[in-house]
């Protein structure tokens, strides 16, 4: 199982509230690997997941530009299937002929 969260851009978060509630995602149902990706108003995107990506890491690296209109798609993984190392973390980048994006699941 995992959980996953989706800020919107501009959103009306402090930053002590954004990390209480990955952490409360990943108390409930995760810790196994966590991951985001940040899209841009534009279309631009950073990813980064890791087993070790702590939830203090990803607020430091989302919070400024979440007040700057990117939009932010967290995930926490519980491990069901598959193993622990940072590929199998997600989200995941498609780069297939027709779609071109990120996936989440949940199990």
């Amino acid at each position: 199982m995992c959980r996953l969260a989706f800020i919107p851009g501009k959103a009306k978060i402090n930053y002590k509230e954004l990390l209480d509630l990955f952490n409360a995602l990943e108390a409930s149902c995760g810790g196994d690997g966590n991951g985001y990706v940040a899209v841009s108003p534009d279309g631009a995107s950073v990813l980064n997941k890791a087993v070790k990506l702590t939830n203090a890491q990803i607020v430091k690296e989302t919070y400024k530009l979440i007040r700057s209109g990117w939009a932010v798609y967290y995930h926490t993984r519980k491990i069901s299937v598959g193993w622990s190392d940072d590929a199998q973390c997600h989200p995941f980048k498609i780069n297939g002929r027709k779609f071109r994006g990120y996936l989440c699941h949940n199990g």
